[in-house]
């Protein structure tokens, strides 16, 4: 039992190491979406004054990242671009002027702006690795813990078959035993191997 609790804090442990990590390429995802994002920034700067809209353009981006076949992530990003931000009546925000922007980033592409993005994803595939492995030996302990009453009555009846055939009333009881047996299964068909699919 002790083994199957220190498993479990073993498997705890990993799965917040996977959701730190986790966090940490999502950070790094979203800096670099609002980097890409900000590069587009002088192109609106100029729409805005040509349309001679009031306020300076402020930055608000979302970034969500989900893995390809590959195993790669790619990020997705919006962006939106506005001149004011005011209260709502119903808890949230309206915006004066506004711009949005979506787009994708692949990873290789994150890696341009510095290798933090990379360390992150590498550092998630690591704790994943090990929460994976974690889980599995958990299971392992589990599956051998439940099969503990099978083999302790395996190894009663080995006990018992030992003890009974040491003495000739043990041997008669025990012939007896195994004739009943027989008889008791005789009326059940039996299993035939050359009958199971290949």
């Amino acid at each position: 039992m002790d083994q199957i609790r220190a498993g479990e804090q073993a498997c705890a442990a990993a799965r917040q190491q996977s959701t730190n990590c986790e966090q940490q390429f999502q950070k790094a995802a979203h800096r670099a979406a609002e980097r890409w994002a900000k590069s587009a920034q002088p192109h609106l700067e100029q729409a805005r004054r040509a349309l001679n809209l009031r306020g300076d353009l402020q930055l608000l981006c979302e970034a969500t990242h989900t893995e390809r076949d590959n195993g790669l992530p790619m990020v997705t990003a919006e962006a939106k671009f506005f001149t004011e931000k005011r209260a709502s009546g119903y808890g949230g925000f309206t915006y004066a002027d506004e711009v949005e922007l979506n787009f994708e980033i692949t990873l290789s592409q994150m890696v341009e702006d510095g290798d933090e993005a990379e360390q992150a994803w590498r550092t998630l595939q690591t704790s994943r690795q090990t929460c994976q492995q974690q889980t599995d030996l958990l299971i392992a302990w589990r599956k051998k813990l439940a099969e503990i009453p099978y083999v302790q009555r395996q190894a009663k009846a080995h006990l018992t078959d030992v003890l009974l055939q040491q003495t000739e009333p043990g041997r008669q009881l025990y012939q007896t035993l195994q004739g009943h047996f027989q008889d008791y299964f005789a009326g059940l068909p039996t299993f035939n191997a050359k009958s199971l699919p290949a």
